[in-house]
């Protein structure tokens, strides 16, 4: 029974890629076709006033992907044409296979195929055939090594869901496309940060196959990674998205509260991603950083110069129903008995309603209860200072589970 229902999955995913790879070889090689041709020096408008008996590079320009598909006897006549006066030229028997495919001539798509192979691999149109019959062989391997070629020499396709969906969503290709993966291919880069273009079962499949890479020891870094934490939590995936973050962006750490040392905001090509922390501050509210002993940021300098308080800082967190103690250090600033400083925590981004019951814990610490009721999957956490009459040091901002005698 394993036996069969192996082969049965194995079946299903030829079935179902076969389709894609079929279409494709239309509408993904005609957009790149149409980019390699726009960057080059033919003109299609020259191009197709040449007559046919004197053309050559004429007809290259002619043949395409969207030619082979509607009027596949006009390509195949074309094509034939550039192969008896061009014979080294890869794009004729590509197309005269385009063209067979477009008719169902399968056997003779297969024959023209193999020729455009033997001349070299940088016809699309060649290698996406060639990745079909290798799933209708079951040969996932050889498969998926010339989809990395093609990923090599077209890493826009990365966006294209109808290509890239199959191999990110069925357990047999992903998992030949993960170790192409942990290759480190020039691709990689690229995978994450064009994920936000994607939607639905591509966009929360990349997402976890980023996490896997991760918890792999492959990271990306943070601006690699920054998108795609915004697009998964922007659809419901917060938890993901999080999880993305903290594995990608070394900044970010592993606690509750990502960053909590402020670095990210030193780095503004981190703000797109809603797990880094985000300056509200305007004219009236300043920061600076603070140095650690090791010169790592260890904390912020604040001042509310404003006569009302003012949000300052903010951070959507990934918190489970539950109870939770939320802690900080704040120095200096004038202030005496009572901190300046307070955390708003809720579905809200603009929720400006403290956190009730703040205490003092001596030396500058201070720490206040909370509850998360499972509302809304992700909370945000605001920072909120009151007008201080100096620089105040702020810093070892942390939240952790507390149990149930938390008061």
């Amino acid at each position: 029974m394993r036996r069969s229902a192996r082969s049965s999955s194995r079946l299903s995913v030829r079935i179902r890629y076969l389709g894609v790879a079929a279409a494709a070889i239309f509408s993904i090689v005609a957009a790149a076709s149409a980019l390699d041709r726009a960057g080059g020096e033919d003109d299609p408008v020259i191009a197709a006033i040449v007559p046919d008996a004197l053309a050559v590079r004429s007809l290259d320009t002619r043949l395409t992907p969207q030619l082979a598909q509607t009027q596949p006897r006009d390509a195949e006549r074309m094509a034939r044409m550039l192969i008896e006066r061009a014979p080294i030229d890869s794009t004729g028997p590509a197309m005269l296979g385009a063209a067979r495919l477009a008719m169902g001539e399968q056997p003779k798509a297969l024959e023209a195929f193999t020729v455009s192979a033997k001349m070299g691999w940088r016809e699309l149109s060649t290698q996406l055939f060639w990745i079909g019959q290798a799933l209708q062989l079951g040969d996932i391997p050889n498969a998926a090594m010339r989809f990395d070629v093609v990923l090599r020499q077209h890493s826009d396709l990365l966006t294209y869901a109808p290509l890239i969906e199959p191999w990110e969503t069925t357990p047999e290709l992903r998992a030949a496309l993960f170790e192409k993966m942990r290759q480190h291919p020039l691709w990689l880069g690229a995978y994450a940060r064009e994920g936000w273009r994607t939607k639905g079962e591509v966009l929360q499949a990349r997402g976890q196959m980023l996490v896997d890479l991760g918890r792999a020891g492959i990271t990306l870094g943070c601006a690699d990674v920054k998108s795609m934490t915004a697009a998964l939590a922007n659809s419901g995936n917060a938890l993901l998205g999080r999880n993305v973050w903290a594995l990608h962006c070394p900044l970010a750490g592993n606690k509750l509260v990502g960053d909590p040392g402020f670095a990210t905001l030193a780095d503004t090509a981190n703000a797109d991603s809603p797990f880094a922390w985000t300056w509200r501050g305007n004219g009236d509210v300043t920061y600076e950083l603070s140095k650690g002993d090791k010169g790592g940021a260890s904390g912020l300098l604040i001042h509310n110069a404003a006569p009302v308080a003012m949000p300052i800082l903010r951070q959507l967190l990934v918190l489970k129903p539950g109870i939770y103690r939320a802690s900080y250090r704040l120095t200096g600033g004038g202030h005496q008995g009572t901190s300046p400083l307070q955390l708003a925590i809720g579905c809200d981004p603009d929720n400006r309603q403290p956190l009730d019951g703040q205490r003092p814990l001596g030396n500058g610490r201070w720490e206040v209860d909370f509850r998360i009721d499972g509302q809304c999957p992700a909370q945000w956490l605001n920072v909120i200072l009151h007008p201080t009459l100096d620089a105040t040091q702020f810093g070892d901002l942390a939240i952790d589970e507390a149990g149930p005698s938390a008061k």
